[in-house]
């Protein structure tokens, strides 16, 4: 069968669909294009957000419109809160969770058009073992923890993704090799909460990166999203020891208002923050801290959203993720009294989006003149665009034998938050 995906969300979802990917290729199912007409739809779906669950729903309806032949299979973690609400929906045909994507050759394979087929699982509490993950990119996602343990009072995850729990670091080696061998240069490493990583075993995130970057044909390791509590003195200096580490590192910040903090039931403190910025800054001062934000969360006074303003402006962040509080069924903050009017949430992420702006800008601005390493992904027009070690986005002028391999550059000037650079011969 030709099999069309889809992914939504985060870079855990993008990896697990490539897993499912590899799986089916290898029975022997192939992978269809944008354009093409599949026998089947696999949609990985996200669920973070209500405009999450509002885009799996468009996107199931929309792919159903082109494809109406096509076996419709809705996976993932929305997929995984209500199964059976999807079920409801004509367009589905059959729902996969979170805990058992290894049934998608039993979904393809044995799903009927037009007959409802529920597969959804509790998620495991063990680490649910794929394969080698497909990719078509220089750059390539390797899952290695899933699940979460927090309870966030604004977040749904740990409840359709299960409790944490960490990959076999030799499985984690294995698909890292594999993947060097099918060309990916670049590894991203990934999670749920990506720095709980073999806390059932007594390793740590760092002892995956030092295994990893010892794979002949990895020129890079990036980290996935942390949680600033966890990042200490110790993972700090062994970070900045491994020259193969990218020197970007994602911290959650959610706010930057200790009130707004407590209420979201986050661990740690805008001091603490701060703290483990500096640490990272001290240690590799070429390093780059990006961040997500929410703003508008339950009960949220215009007082502590300028709070965050000042706080994200202190830290100097290279590039902000802003996104407005959504209310999630069943979380602790979806019973909280003081939710704030749509429209006052959308008009703080617009004037926190443009502090981020400014921040990108003088991120890049500071680096004018700078040399360093970069891989260029894809084609824009008559340009080339890439990242480097630092994360920050760069445009060069298109040449096919530089798409992939990691060259080093100069940035000349900044444009809208991109650098503009030249090749080094």
């Amino acid at each position: 069968m030709k099999i069309l995906f889809v992914t939504l969300g985060c870079k855990a979802n993008q990896y697990d669909t490539g897993a499912m990917e590899a799986k089916l290729n290898a029975a022997g199912h192939t992978t269809c294009m944008e354009g093409e007409t599949p026998d089947a739809i696999v949609i990985n779906s996200c669920t973070v957000t209500e405009e999450s669950d509002r885009k799996t729903r468009q996107t199931v309806r929309r792919y159903a419109k082109h494809h109406p032949g096509a076996l419709m299979i809705l996976c993932g973690c929305s997929a995984q809160r209500d199964p059976e609400e999807y079920l409801t929906m004509p367009e589905v045909d059959c729902v996969l969770g979170t805990g058992n994507r290894g049934d998608i050759l039993y979904a393809v394979e044995q799903g009927k058009k037009g007959e409802k087929l529920n597969l959804a699982t509790d998620p495991s509490t063990v680490f649910e073992e794929m394969g080698t993950a497909a990719t078509h990119r220089t750059r390539g996602f390797l899952k290695i923890q899933d699940g979460c343990d927090r309870y966030c009072t604004y977040c749904i995850i740990p409840y359709v993704r299960g409790p944490i729990r960490s990959r076999d670091l030799a499985e984690v080696v294995a698909e890292a090799e594999a993947m060097a061998q099918n060309g990916i240069r670049e590894v991203v490493l990934t999670g749920i909460r990506l720095i709980s990583f073999g806390h059932e075993t007594g390793l740590g995130l760092m002892d995956a990166v030092d295994a990893v970057a010892r794979i002949h044909g990895v020129e890079r390791i990036r980290l996935g999203s942390l949680d600033p509590d966890e990042v200490d003195a110790a993972f700090i200096a062994r970070a900045a020891g491994q020259k193969k580490l990218c020197r970007q590192f994602h911290l959650s910040l959610q706010s930057g208002c200790d009130t707004v903090l407590r209420r979201m039931g986050r661990r740690y403190s805008t001091a603490q923050f701060l703290e483990v910025a500096k640490g990272i800054n001290a240690a590799m001062a070429d390093a780059a801290i990006t961040t997500d934000v929410m703003v508008g969360f339950v009960g949220e006074t215009e007082e502590e959203f300028l709070t965050t303003c000042n706080f994200v402006k202190e830290v100097g962040f290279s590039r902000l993720h802003v996104f407005p509080y959504s209310v999630r069924r069943g979380t602790a903050a979806a019973r909280m009294e003081g939710h704030l009017k749509k429209e006052v949430k959308q008009e703080r992420s617009r004037r926190l989006i443009a502090i981020g702006e400014e921040l990108e800008s003088a991120f890049v601005k500071k680096n004018i003149g700078t040399t360093h390493r970069a891989v260029f992904e894809e084609q824009a027009g008559g340009d080339m665009v890439g990242y480097t070690d630092s994360y920050i986005r760069l445009k060069a002028p298109y040449r096919a034998d530089l798409l992939g391999v990691p060259v080093m550059v100069n940035i000349l000037e900044e444009e809208k938050g991109c650098g503009i650079a030249a090749i080094q011969e």
